[in-house]
């Protein structure tokens, strides 16, 4: 203990010296000018590391495959694909009509006011047939919000926010019926049993009510099927909807299987596995063509291939850990050098060189500057004593 004691006033004594001393002076200027250069160093590389790690731009494709997906028509007018189908329930509509061959004049289905829910089912008189009705026109325009879902075993085409009320057009080769719920009553004739169209008219036209228009589709097993004839530019995708459970809202996952984020201008950067238990969060701003929509009678839902610029996050996080999100667009460190090896080589060099070369100016200067102060002074003190000794 007392040579603790004697070691630690040794100790306090030559801090007391050092103090007083010009070494002490030196000392502090040396630390003063380590720890400015040390925070320029950190300042001068954290800015270059903070460009080239932020999310740019990025032309991205996206594989999905999801039970719901919304967006919202850009440009020009959709036309779906010719669509078989068992069955279809017409919901948001005005009226229904159809020029049947057992009938004189054309009849017409129309709906009740929109509170009562009203809808009409189409099913053919033969489950075992295997001609299906076809849905062979209907028109989406711009500006349109278009929901495709499946619910159980049927496909759902809602249409809504038109600038005009939707219409479809749909035939049946078959016999069928129609069973109306919440419909004003058909006058004069049984519709609930067609035995088919008229072969100058052989369509039934459906007309949507207040810019909307909704199709429930029963399709044939093991049929899968394209759901528009060409590439569509679509805003606003989203892959996520709420549900009610137990008074609540809740999230739920669109994906039914992994999707892939991949990098068309950047082949051999590996593209992204996106887990089915992930959310997929679009920016409603960004513009992306749909090159494939197609419904998947396997998986129960839609194949959906995305292309695009993304201008705005692309972001993933697994359910109930939304603080992992990540952004998936590509950062410049990421795209420099992926065309070029040349490039990349000397993009490795630079990020190894430019801290060597900054530290050493660092040191330079802090090893340099005390000398050169210390030298200027003796200077100026061999000056004074010379000057001295000649008045003397």
């Amino acid at each position: 203990m007392e040579l603790l004691l004697w070691l630690l006033k040794i100790f306090m004594s030559l801090m007391t010296r050092i103090q007083t001393s010009e070494l002490w002076n030196e000392l502090w200027y040396v630390i003063q000018q380590s720890f400015k250069n040390l925070l320029i160093i950190i300042i001068i590389l954290l800015l270059p590391i903070w460009f080239m790690t932020t999310p740019v731009e990025t032309h991205i494709q996206l594989d999905l495959v999801v039970n719901r997906v919304n967006f919202r028509v850009v440009q020009q007018s959709l036309k779906l694909e010719n669509i078989k189908f068992h069955s279809v329930t017409v919901i948001d509509f005005e009226q229904i009509t159809f020029a049947p061959l057992n009938a004189a004049t054309p009849v017409s289905i129309r709906s009740k006011a929109a509170e009562l829910f009203p809808s009409v089912l189409l099913e053919t008189m033969n489950p075992t047939s295997t001609k299906f009705g076809i849905l062979e026109n209907l028109l989406v325009e711009p500006a349109a919000e278009v929901i495709l879902k499946t619910e159980h075993e049927t496909a759902v085409i809602a249409i809504g926010e038109a600038k005009n009320n939707p219409s479809a057009h749909l035939s049946y080769p078959t016999p069928f019926r129609a069973v109306p719920d919440q419909c004003e009553e058909v006058q004069g004739f049984d519709i609930s049993a067609i035995m088919g169209l008229s072969r100058r008219n052989p369509y039934l036209t459906v007309t949507g009510r207040d810019h909307s228009l909704k199709i429930i589709f029963t399709t044939p097993v093991q049929k899968s099927f394209p759901i528009f004839q060409q590439t569509i530019s679509t805003k606003e995708l989203e892959f996520i909807w709420e549900d009610i459970e137990q008074e609540q809202r809740v999230a739920k996952i669109t994906l039914l299987a992994e999707g892939k984020i991949s990098y068309p201008e950047y082949p051999k950067i590996e593209p992204v596995v996106v887990k089915e238990s992930n959310f997929v969060l679009l920016d409603k701003t960004d513009e992306f063509f749909a090159e494939r929509m197609d419904f998947d009678s396997e998986q129960r839902g839609f194949k959906i291939r995305l292309s695009g610029l993304a201008k705005q996050a692309v972001v993933t996080y697994p359910k109930g850990f939304p603080a992992q999100r990540k952004d998936h667009r590509l950062t410049i460190a990421e795209t420099l050098g992926q065309g070029s090896q040349f490039v990349g080589v000397l993009l490795n060099l630079l990020i190894y060189l430019i801290p060597i070369v900054i530290g050493l100016v660092a040191i330079n200067k802090v090893e340099v500057l005390p000398r050169q102060k210390r030298e200027i002074r003796d200077s100026v003190r061999s000056g004074n004593k010379h000057e001295e000794g000649k008045h003397e």
